[in-house]
């Protein structure tokens, strides 16, 4: 399996979303749901942590998920940094977004954000221990809840939006449900999905026209 589901890019970056087996493509660092950051600007040894950043040019980076929120986060500049980040929701409890942009040392309002496929709100089914573990960390879930049929579902989506991404730039998001929008989106939640989303970025030099 290896499909690629989205492909865009400006004057100086390039990214995409493809499908493909968990362990085809090496990865930067080993996911474990946490806020920890890289710099990628040097290659290192396998670490623990939910996002990477670099200002290297045609080196790309990337997260992989199945489920979780894929960002990339881009500079309005040339000579900026790009992010690549995995956000779960325990990522997410813990701030991993704002954490790479604090690593990044880049003003939020000069950057881009493209978010890929994920669980969605109309599939997002949480317990009790989910809303427990928000409210302890005093992270505000409650405007991003909603009870359907006795079940409780969470627009995980909306609180990386409003709550860690806040006030950058511009914002593209896919808007494919990762649970219901077809078999090609890979979905641990939906098949125990061994497939991946590898969600890359790259920053190229700028044409000289600037197209």
């Amino acid at each position: 399996m290896n499909e690629t589901l989205s492909t865009l890019g400006s004057s100086y970056i390039q990214w995409g979303f493809e499908t493909e087996e968990k362990g085809k493509s090496q990865p930067f660092f080993r996911q474990v749901h946490g806020n920890s950051v890289l710099c990628l600007d040097e290659d290192t040894d396998l670490q623990d942590a939910d996002a990477g950043f670099t200002r290297r040019q045609n080196h790309s980076i990337y997260v992989f998920t199945a489920d979780c929120i894929p960002i990339l986060l881009y500079p309005d500049s040339a000579d900026g940094p790009i992010a690549a980040i995995h956000s779960g929701w325990r990522g997410a409890l813990q701030g991993v977004v704002d954490a790479t942009i604090t690593a990044m040392a880049y003003p939020r309002a000069r950057l881009h954000a493209v978010i890929g496929p994920c669980i969605h709100s109309c599939c997002f089914e949480v317990q009790a221990d989910f809303v427990d573990a928000f409210n302890a960390a005093k992270r505000p879930i409650a405007p991003y809840l909603e009870r359907r049929d006795g079940k409780l579902y969470c627009d995980l989506l909306r609180f990386v939006l409003v709550e860690e991404l806040g006030a950058v730039g511009d914002v593209h998001i896919d808007s494919r449900c990762t649970v219901c929008s077809g078999a090609k989106l890979p979905s641990y939640r939906r098949d125990k999905s061994t497939a991946r989303i590898r969600s890359w970025i790259k920053k190229t030099a700028p044409s000289p026209t600037g197209l």
